[in-house]
């Protein structure tokens, strides 16, 4: 009877073939993660299915913010805390690996693909800090490594572990065509949190102490600005982008244009009205006129009356749209 194993699941080539490199050794349970900052893709959960691959979806929400704001590791070059984020999501699958009875975890990591989360004395560190040193196999790397308990074991020999280090991927090509892996994701070259814009909107929020879940939706939709004032300004670029934010405008003022197509946006508090406006103005280009809906005490929610109000503003010079951009 095989051993039950968690394997951590992107939906990406390395963790797909980490999957086929152990499926005939380990009855295999897949788990992905989402984060405010990330979704899963449909394409995963197909990619899952077509490799018969049970799919846990584990949602990490607020204490993600822990680790934003406090990374044990330290960060990349961005707002990236890669390190501690490897390391929460290794201490969640091993809470599933609890739960359901199973000994070890596989994940898909390659030794030096990435700088900030898999050098050899990362690999260390994470195990160390989940309590899980020697149960965590690595299948494409695993003959670079120190043997783990399953080596020891006997329950997989050294032989099936591969030896790849690196940022080329043309091993892992062949070995696709090889086992006719097909529909896994192209690799994304880091995460959102590693973007120097969305870095900046990141730190503008911590900053300002505006990191929650319903703040880091906006930061990934829009154009943001911080007002003289203070006051926080999300410009929509899309009807689609408008309708987000629409969506998920509580306790915040809401505009939108008045009589023809144009931007809406939502605006933190009422002390930088018209240097908002004056930059939305900026954005539109057949009206100038705007709907503000804010509520009594100047935010909006549906538990709350709303007043509504047009008003007219003139277009702010691109110098002063630029100074106050994130």
């Amino acid at each position: 009877m095989k051993q039950k194993a968690v394997i951590l699941f992107s939906g990406g080539l390395d963790s797909t073939l980490s999957a086929k490199l152990t499926e005939d050794i380990f009855e295999l349970y897949g788990v992905v993660f989402s984060t405010p900052f990330s979704r899963v893709n449909k394409r995963v959960f197909e990619l899952a299915e077509k490799i018969k691959l049970p799919l846990k979806h584990i949602t990490i929400g607020e204490e993600y913010f822990e680790i934003m704001l406090n990374p044990k590791f330290g960060r990349g070059k961005g707002m990236n805390p890669c390190l501690d984020c490897h390391i929460m999501m290794l201490k969640k699958a091993k809470e599933y690996a609890d739960e359901i009875g199973a000994k070890f975890l596989i994940t898909g990591e390659v030794l030096s693909q990435r700088m900030m989360s898999q050098k050899s004395s990362d690999i260390v560190k994470a195990e160390k800090e989940t309590g899980f040193s020697g149960k965590i196999i690595r299948p494409l790397s695993g003959a670079l490594l120190p043997p783990t308990d399953a080596e020891k074991e006997g329950i997989i020999k050294r032989e099936r572990l591969l030896g790849i280090s690196g940022k080329s991927r043309k091993t892992q090509f062949k070995l696709a065509a090889k086992y006719a892996i097909t529909g896994f994701g192209t690799p994304a070259g880091g995460c959102v949190l590693a973007d120097k814009i969305f870095s900046k909107r990141i730190k503008d929020a911590i900053d300002h102490g505006e990191l929650d879940l319903l703040r880091s939706r906006h930061l990934m939709t829009g154009r943001h600005f911080r007002l003289e004032k203070g006051s926080k300004l999300v410009i929509a670029r899309t009807a689609g982008e408008d309708k987000f934010l629409k969506a998920n405008a509580d306790n915040f003022i809401r505009i939108s244009s008045s009589g023809a197509p144009g931007p809406g946006a939502l605006l933190s508090d009422m002390r930088d009205i018209d240097l908002a406006l004056s930059i939305m103005a900026r954005y539109s280009k057949k009206t100038h006129e705007f709907i503000i809906l804010s509520a009594r005490h100047g935010a909006l929610s549906a538990s709350e009356s709303v007043d509504e109000r047009i008003v007219k503003a003139s277009p702010a010079s691109e110098e002063t749209v630029k100074k106050y951009l994130i």
